[in-house]
């Protein structure tokens, strides 16, 4: 079977001398698919499945604490403020639910590392993490800090000391491996066993069924596969798969010792480049969409798995209750989807309203006040009300999946466990002509001035000003992008073919240009994000430095008390 980031250590991948072709070892040693279309049997399919009861079992024995085993415990009395400000950064900063503990720990090291504060950092950085609520109190062993420290001793040394205050700028080096360190440090402390084996089945299945038409090498098509089944199945970002990456190059990095530190520091920007090149892959644009499609099966399975390992095995083995099993999974997973639904809904509107208001206050009333000399209401209260009704009417708007989604599901699975499916081809790209992608090109800026053009049309007859004009396309854009990604994500469940239609058919060919320019600044406002560079930079280091003064201050005074 094939080695991934959640796998047995394989032996290790070697990255040779810069100015030379960097190469994966045996990890992907996989033959290429036959070329006719024809449906695959994979007697070994189950062999997956096998591994992700095995790290589910495992996952609940993680769980279980140790009674006898020292854990850390601290005071929290002023925790309540760490845990509110936390939540708070989280609402300004749009990321995925599951990733929000890993990017804090990023956060809290990029402050601390940047202020040259490394004495201590393992225990520091835990403590915070159990004031913010990411860990709980007294369940973290303690000899978890020492391992912690190991942790970061292997990165300083590998970067050196000189470079490490470069950890504030994500395009350099240090910036790099500050994510591929805090994705490490968050396995550590949380280890996903669960999440690795989820990966590999998904990958494993979709690794036999899926044929790229394009001319690529066995090892760069087992990549992308690998990493668009992380890409769809948990929405890993890309310092996730950094660490995953680095780990099929060197797959003993998570216990490397001072000669591997030595071979991988003397070919880091080989890595890196090699790394960014995996993640920037053209092939990506075709493989993920196709993955998440395929992405409610492997949801379903893992939640089965997860929530019961050895009835699942026993149910999977007789076959005769197990699609039971996958009927009830699903009611629950439609439930908690529109939960989820709802929560991101809410995060978003906290971001949209948050970021509205400041921009209201600094950009608007300027306009109106100092150069109109005039208020007008409707505008204003347009601009205020409409990015979070919008987002309101979409979790409205989304249904629950049906009866027949749910009997979808049960038969695909069951294909699944049997080791069968029809192959899936990837059609190669297409070639036009230039003046055939000029044309292209030409029509859909006519799409863009046209839709754009008639917002602007109906704006200006509302008596919006340039300024006001600006600031509703562009909430307009982004809150597009929010609502399409969040119902996204909260449809992955269905696998029921879309309904079509003409009217469908032209809200999307209308909508489109305002979705990509929704892309478009929602790339670029995460590099210039004021709000989150405030929080950063100005307001939590002297905030969390605060929060420590109050905790030594309640602690002397619990002492005293105690003395008396």
């Amino acid at each position: 079977m094939v080695r991934t980031p959640g796998s047995h250590p394989g032996n290790r991948g070697s990255i040779p001398r810069s100015g030379t072709t960097i190469k994966l070892s045996k990890i992907f040693a996989i033959g290429a698919h036959p070329r006719t279309p024809q449906p695959i049997q994979m007697p070994t399919i189950i062999e997956p499945i096998q591994q992700l009861i095995t790290a589910a079992t495992e996952e609940k024995r993680f769980q279980r604490l140790d009674p006898n085993e020292p854990k850390i415990s601290i005071p929290t009395r002023a925790a309540v403020a760490s845990f509110i400000y936390e939540r708070m950064r989280a609402a300004v900063d749009y990321k995925e639910e599951h990733l929000i503990r890993r990017n804090a720990i990023e956060r809290m090291l990029r402050r601390m590392l940047s202020q040259g504060k490394r004495e201590n950092i393992a225990e520091n950085l835990v403590h915070e993490l159990i004031h913010a609520r990411y860990l709980p109190n007294n369940t973290i062993p303690q000899r978890k800090i020492a391992q912690l420290e190991s942790i970061f001793e292997k990165y300083f040394t590998l970067l050196g000391f000189s470079q490490i205050k470069d950890v504030v700028k994500k395009n350099t080096m240090p910036g790099f491996m500050l994510g591929v360190m805090a994705t490490e440090v968050d396995e550590f402390l949380v280890p996903p066993f669960v999440m690795h084996a989820s990966i590999n089945a998904m990958y494993e299945v979709m690794n036999h069924r899926i044929h790229i038409e394009d001319a690529i090498e066995p090892e760069e098509r087992a990549k992308q596969i690998y990493i668009a089944a992380s890409r769809s199945l948990y929405k890993n970002d890309n310092d996730t798969l950094a660490f995953h990456l680095m780990l099929l190059y060197y797959p003993h990095w998570r216990d490397a010792d001072s000669k591997m530190i030595r071979e991988v520091g003397t070919n880091l920007e080989d890595v890196r480049t090699k790394i960014l090149k995996d993640l920037n892959h053209p092939l990506k644009e075709k493989v993920t969409p196709l993955l998440r499609k395929n992405v409610a099966y492997f949801v379903i399975l893992r939640d089965i798995i997860v929530s019961d390992p050895e009835g699942s095995w026993h149910d999977i083995r007789e076959g005769s209750a197990f699609p039971e099993r996958i009927s009830a999974r699903c009611e629950q997973n439609y439930k908690a989807s529109r939960a989820s639904l709802h929560r991101s809904i809410t995060r978003s509107i906290i971001y949209l309203v948050v970021t509205k208001f400041l921009i209201f206050l600094v950009l608007e009333i300027p306009v109106d006040y100092f150069i109109r000399k005039q208020f007008d209401l409707i505008p204003i209260a347009i601009n205020l009300l409409f990015p979070p009704s919008l987002l309101a009417i979409v979790a409205l708007s989304t249904k629950l999946p049906d009866e027949q989604n749910t009997q979808l599901i049960i038969e695909r699975i069951n294909t699944i466990m049997h080791g069968k499916g029809d192959l899936i081809q990837i059609a190669k790209s297409r070639s036009r002509s230039v003046v055939l992608n000029l044309i292209f090109v030409l029509l859909y800026g006519v799409l863009f001035a046209l839709s754009f053009g008639l917002l602007i049309f109906g704006l200006q007859f509302l008596k919006f000003t340039v300024v006001s004009v600006f600031i509703f396309l562009f909430f307009l854009s982004l809150v597009s992008l929010f609502a399409y990604r969040i119902r996204l994500t909260s449809q992955e469940l269905i696998v029921t073919p879309p309904k079509k239609g003409l009217l469908r058919g032209l809200w999307s060919f209308f909508t489109l240009p305002v979705l990509q320019a929704g892309k478009w600044m929602s790339t670029r406002f995460a590099h210039i994000n004021v709000f989150i560079f405030a929080l950063d930079f100005i307001i939590e280091a002297p905030f969390k430095a605060f929060i420590k003064v109050i905790e030594d201050w309640m602690d002397y005074v619990h002492e005293k008390k105690e003395e008396i």
